[in-house]
């Protein structure tokens, strides 16, 4: 269970991948489970300026794509810019795709997890094993729980 002191989630480790360090832009409670140095998956926590589970779907898809469209640069090219919903247990999820001009370029899955005044952002990161990481994150968001949602 991967679950950093005093944050307000927690996922299981998906088989195959190792815990390890990693960060998340300015995100709070950043943790990481890896295959290897390209194919990993970050999670960490945003605060969420009021209670998004007061939100429509629709207000919340609306918020969240204009967030992440604020979050394009120059190392970091969104695919989708407008979020798919979902409803895993954890909550609300919005999922975009993103890619790098890296070498090798990595394509990243970006989920927004929401509940309450949380929400924890996740990073499914890949380079040669998609089929691993795509499984792998799929795993991540069905055990995910937010366990805080307060403000």
């Amino acid at each position: 269970m991967v679950s950093p002191s005093g944050a307000p989630y927690c996922y299981v480790v998906p088989p195959g991948f190792t815990r390890t360090k990693a960060t998340l832009g300015g995100a709070d409670y950043a943790s990481a489970v890896s295959l290897d140095n390209h194919d990993i998956i970050v999670a960490g926590v945003f605060p969420a300026p009021s209670n998004l589970d007061a939100l429509t779907d629709r207000e919340l898809t609306h918020a969240v794509d204009d967030l992440i469209g604020r979050e394009n640069s120059a190392g970091f090219h969104l695919v989708s810019r407008h979020g798919k919903l979902t409803k895993p247990a954890a909550g609300r999820a919005l999922e975009y795709r993103a890619t790098t001009p890296t070498t090798p370029p990595i394509t990243i899955d970006l989920f927004v997890v929401s509940k309450g005044h949380t929400k924890v952002q996740l990073n499914c990161q890949y380079t040669a094993q998609r089929a691993k990481v795509e499984a792998a994150c799929a795993r991540v968001l069905a055990s995910m729980r937010i366990t805080s949602s307060d403000g």
